[in-house]
């Protein structure tokens, strides 16, 4: 439901629909689902421009393993930081997670 919130642009509703989404998740030790509620967490506190909550949430999926299944979820992370470097005018940092996330991909 969170995931559909976000994608017709309801960031609010998505946000609470994502965090009780992760605690289930974190009760069952579902590791694949609790990584993609990181990674749309991320997105969503983006559009809602909570720049500090959308990096903590990237950055706990670029903490990840390099293990396949994490291969799509690290690209998303790589551009969502990418992105956030930006708004924040640390066009290095934001040019560095570009590359990352194009040559997680490759």
């Amino acid at each position: 439901m969170g995931e559909s919130k976000l994608r017709l642009n309801e960031p609010h509703s998505a946000v609470s629909y994502l965090l009780d989404s992760l605690k289930g998740y974190e009760s069952f030790n579902f590791q694949l689902e609790i990584n993609s509620a990181h990674e749309l967490l991320s997105e969503t506190y983006l559009m809602l421009q909570d720049f500090a909550k959308a990096e903590l949430h990237a950055q706990y999926i670029m903490k990840l393993s390099d293990d396949s299944s994490n291969t799509m979820l690290k690209h998303g992370a790589s551009r969502m930081l990418a992105k956030l470097n930006a708004q924040n005018k640390q066009f290095e940092q934001a040019y560095e997670y570009s590359k990352k996330s194009n040559i997680i991909i490759s």
